[in-house]
């Protein structure tokens, strides 16, 4: 979205919450007379504190590339990952076509834009040995639905992969194995 003004400061309205921006800025002093594009500058809105109401969707697109961090550690999505115990951990990927951090193991692709590269996804890396960790998705409240149902794709593939265990977790904390 472009926007002319005519002030030292803008206020962005509309954003969601939990998501990724990056603003360009130039100055236009006269017509003909521009400035080259500052940026990109970026940001992410926080992640709202009541969570996100059912349907809830995500691609992982527009997110940070590489091993997130912060307390608890997570991504602009809100997503966050918590290593339990040993080194394995998630991390975000570009779906260039090829694999750029963990040789051998996949997918080339996103599913997003699959077949063609681009595109993000989560991998676990397990090289190193250890394990578990967890991906945790931010809260979804699912109170409006009837028949809740949650739809992800998946592609498990390396020596050191185990299983993948799918938990809800209520208010209280109390998870339930899926």
């Amino acid at each position: 979205t472009r926007m002319l003004v005519n002030s030292s400061s803008v206020n962005l309205t509309g954003l969601t919450p939990g998501s990724g921006y990056c603003v360009w800025v130039r100055e236009i002093c006269t017509p003909g007379d521009t400035s080259y594009w500052a940026g990109p500058t970026c940001f992410s809105t926080l992640c709202p504190l009541s969570g996100y109401m059912a349907p809830y969707f995500t691609n992982f697109e527009g997110i940070s590339i590489g091993t997130a961090s912060g307390t608890p550690a997570g991504w602009e999505n809100c997503w966050t990952h918590n290593t339990v115990t040993g080194s394995v951990r998630w991390e975000s990927e570009d779906a260039s076509g090829a694999n750029e951090n963990s040789l051998d193991t996949g997918p080339f692709y996103d599913n997003t834009f699959h077949p063609n590269s681009g595109g993000t996804y989560m991998y676990l890396e397990t090289s190193s040995s250890g394990g578990p960790a967890e991906l945790i998705s931010p809260l979804i409240d699912i109170s409006s639905l009837n028949n809740p149902e949650l739809k992800f794709h998946y592609h498990m593939y390396g020596a050191t992969i185990n299983k993948l265990l799918v938990f809800a977790e209520d208010a209280a904390g109390t998870r339930t194995l899926l």
